[in-house]
Formats: C-alpha cells, sequence, structure tokens
C-alpha cells in the first residue's frame, strides 16, 4: 500500500512506544517507591507500585513532574470520566500521540518543537496517523509514542517499526 507520493515527503523507520494508563506525580510525592524498570527516555523508569483514581489503577512513572497528572486512553475516560477526553492538560488526561527526539536528530531530519508529522504502519490492519506531535527534548531517544487505543488501531505492538513521515 502507497502513503502517499510527494517530493517533499521524508520518511525514516522510527521505534514506537505503547503505553498503557499511568500517573506521573508531581514533586511533592512522598510514597515509597521501587524501580521496576527502565524506561527508553533517558532518567524515567516504571514503578512497581500502583495508585488508585477513579476506579483505575495506575502504574507510577518517575522522576516527578512539576505538575502531577493522570495519563490514560480515550477508552478508560469514557469508562470512568464524564465528559469529553481533555488532550495535554488537567489532572486527568489523554496525551496526543507524539514523537519524541534529542535536538541533534531533530536539526538533522529538519523538524521543530511542536511541528506535527505522520506515522505509517503496513499490514493487516494497515494505516496512517497524522497529528503526531514532535517533542524536542535533551533527554529523547526518537521513537513514537502511542496509547493503547491507537496502537490497538493499527495492531502495533509495543517496540514495533512505524515509518515516521515528514511533509
Amino acid at each position: 500500500m502507497s502513503i502517499g507520493s510527494s517530493s517533499s515527503m521524508e520518511k525514516h523507520t522510527v521505534i514506537c512506544r505503547v503505553s498503557a494508563r499511568h500517573y506521573h506525580p508531581g514533586p511533592d510525592f512522598s510514597m515509597e517507591v521501587t524501580k521496576k524498570i527502565d524506561l527508553s527516555q533517558d532518567g524515567h523508569w516504571a514503578t512497581n507500585e500502583k495508585v488508585e483514581s477513579n476506579g483505575m489503577r495506575f502504574t507510577v512513572v518517575m522522576p516527578p513532574r512539576p505538575k502531577a497528572f493522570y495519563e490514560m486512553s480515550v477508552t478508560d475516560w469514557r469508562q470512568h470520566l464524564e465528559g469529553d477526553p481533555i488532550f495535554d492538560e488537567g489532572e486527568y488526561q489523554v496525551k496526543q500521540r507524539h514523537f519524541h527526539c534529542d535536538a541533534k536528530t531533530a536539526a538533522e531530519w529538519g523538524l521543530v518543537d511542536r511541528q506535527k508529522v505522520s506515522i505509517y504502519k503496513g499490514g493487516r490492519r494497515a494505516g496512517r496517523l497524522d497529528e503526531v506531535v514532535v517533542r524536542i527534548d535533551p533527554w529523547s531517544v526518537p521513537e513514537v509514542h502511542l496509547d493503547t487505543d491507537e496502537a490497538n488501531a493499527l495492531l502495533i505492538e509495543d517496540r514495533d517499526e512505524v515509518e515516521l513521515i515528514i511533509e
């Protein structure tokens, strides 16, 4: 299947990470936690401990952020909260799908922070997701982050490769 043809289109194969619901504690977090696993983004790690809120259990992800928040999929939101999902802000939020990268990779690929790109995944449920927000941070490694809803729609498993499309 073709993903389009444009002379200004650039494609890169990148790893895709899939995340289930989790909790990012704020600076006042005092619960004792133990490391379960290092995450791919430098200095970030998941704990063995979980916290509960609104009938859901969330894995605690460290280090603390400037402001605490619970991150979930749209399905989680609709099953446990009221109203439309809130993206990227508030105590409870659905994160916009995004592509993390460092400044060197961004410069080489001509990307700027908050730019929107797309991804494509071939296979039985092949498809393209647009509105993937570029996030440039010094601790980042180049990878796409999707929630479980987005990944399941295209049969993407954690650590699968996808095509990053820059137009």
